[in-house]
């Protein structure tokens, strides 16, 4: 039998993790058909294009150009990134999606998504959980913790040129979830070729759960020279992210600086505390696979030449 046509949206890639493109990348190895929702259809949609992948160039924004995009479309790989739009873009999706039958949703949310949140962004995503169960459509919420990837980008400046991991995190003691952007496609290809059994589920998942005084001791070892964690204010990470990204984008400002506020909270909460302790497992139970440990993504990640 055919496998399902599956939508895949931010499928270029990006700066925030490029889910999107990876699970592109694994859905098409197994030989499923992908239609890779992209921006611009440029050099990046080339290889992609190569591995047999259908490139559509439009705007998760506008109406019309999802639904064209939806068409024959029965699975959907949601994710957006953070920046404006975000409940417009997940309205216009379920419509267009609940329209054209499409049968199920992986939707990449967010750890701090909740209603509660610090975050305004997890806030937001929070109501993008809830506009995609109101539509109906059979849906499976991941609800990731940061990224590998996204927490080098915001250090790597820091550990080249002043040796240090730089956060408002206090002493550095308390324990950052995260895990890494390819585990997160992994287990989106698991459940878009089998979702039935992940229907309804919104898991909270990270496969690392270390303090950034022991991510400053792995470094050490790892660079051959001393990085150590120094504590600074949000007013100084806010101006590190604006000479890193720009200060254009006020829905990633506001998260970066809230999420570890969110972190800190939780790490005096004894149940936050208890699920980082028993929750490895999540990943291997999901999957059946091994999640890859933090060690072994620097160890491919992380050059010592920063």
């Amino acid at each position: 039998m055919e496998n399902p046509l599956v939508l895949v949206t931010g499928a270029s890639g990006g700066t925030q993790g490029a889910t999107g493109n990876r699970v592109t990348r694994l859905l098409r190895e197994k030989g499923v058909p992908v239609r890779a929702f992209v921006r611009n259809d440029d050099a990046r949609s080339a290889p992609l294009r190569k591995m047999g992948a259908d490139i559509f160039a439009g705007d998760l924004l506008h109406i019309q150009s999802v639904r064209a995009a939806m068409r024959g479309v029965e699975k959907v790989y949601f994710c957006y990134p953070v920046q404006a739009g975000l409940l417009e873009a997940t309205t216009v999706l379920a419509e267009a999606a609940k329209a054209e039958g499409v049968t199920f949703i992986f939707h990449l949310s967010l750890g701090a998504a909740s209603d509660q949140s610090l975050s305004p962004w997890g806030r937001k995503m929070w109501l993008s959980e809830k506009i995609l169960d109101w539509s109906d459509i059979p849906t499976f919420h991941l609800r990731a913790a940061p990224f590998f990837e996204n927490l080098f980008r915001q250090f790597s400046s820091g550990i080249r040129e002043d040796s240090e991991i730089r956060a408002p995190f206090g002493s550095g003691d308390g324990i950052v979830p995260a895990l890494a952007a390819q585990d997160v496609a992994r287990l989106a290809r698991v459940v878009l070729l089998n979702p039935d059994p992940f229907v309804g589920q919104a898991p909270q998942l990270f496969t690392s759960n270390i303090s950034l005084n022991d991510l400053a001791q792995q470094l050490t070892q790892r660079l051959g020279r001393t990085i150590r964690y120094r504590e600074i204010s949000s007013e100084e990470w806010l101006s590190e992210t604006i000479d890193r990204e720009g200060g254009t984008n006020q829905e990633g400002r506001d998260h970066l600086v809230n999420l570890w506020k969110q972190i800190l909270l939780l790490n005096q909460n004894q149940d936050f505390l208890a699920g980082m302790a028993q929750g490895h497992g999540l990943f291997h139970m999901l999957t059946g696979e091994s999640p890859t440990p933090l060690n072994e993504w620097i160890r491919g990640n992380f050059a010592r030449d920063v």
